[in-house]
C-alpha cells in the first residue's frame, strides 16, 4: 500500500511540477500535504532535482525577472521564504543599483497622479527597494523632497 501511495504521490508532484516553476521545499510541502512521508518526500525532491523538473536557480531567475515592481531586498526576502538557498541567490542574483533606480522611478512616475512624495515613498519601501532609489524616484517623479 505504501508503493501504491509513493506511486501517486510521485505522479502528483510529477503533474505539478511540469506545470510551473516551484522550489524544492514548496513540492516538498506540497507533497507532505497530500499524505507523503518524510523520507518518501524527499526522495521523490530528490529525484525531480536530478531530472531537473525542479530546480531552484532557475526559479529564482525566474521570480526575479517577473516581479519588475520589486526592489531587491523584497525579491531576496520572497526567495528566502520559499526556500531557496541564500548562495544560489547570491550567484544568480546581483544587486545593480541603476536597475533598481530605473524600476523605483517608473513606479513613482506612475503614482505620481494619484499619490504625493510620502506615500510614493511608503510604497516604494514596502516592495523592498533601497533608501537611496527611493529619494531618487520621488525626486524625479515628484520634483520633491523629503
Amino acid at each position: 500500500m505504501d508503493q501504491e501511495n509513493d506511486e501517486k504521490i510521485l505522479s502528483y508532484a510529477v503533474r505539478l511540477t511540469s506545470r510551473g516553476e516551484y522550489t524544492c521545499m514548496q513540492v516538498l510541502k506540497k507533497l507532505l500535504a497530500k499524505g507523503a512521508s518524510d523520507g518518501s518526500a524527499e526522495a521523490i525532491c530528490s529525484q525531480l532535482k536530478e531530472s531537473g523538473m525542479i530546480d531552484d536557480a532557475r526559479y529564482c531567475e525566474q521570480f526575479a525577472s517577473t516581479h519588475p515592481d520589486l526592489g531587491f531586498a523584497r525579491v531576496r526576502m520572497e526567495l528566502l521564504k520559499r526556500g531557496v538557498d541564500r548562495t544560489v541567490i547570491e550567484e544568480r542574483l546581483a544587486f545593480d543599483p541603476e536597475v533598481e533606480l530605473a524600476r523605483a522611478v517608473a513606479l513613482a512616475m506612475e503614482w505620481s497622479s494619484f499619490a504625493d512624495g510620502r506615500k510614493i515613498a511608503g510604497r516604494l519601501s514596502r516592495r523592498g527597494f533601497s533608501s537611496s532609489a527611493i529619494r531618487d524616484a520621488v525626486r524625479r517623479a515628484c520634483d520633491d523632497r523629503l
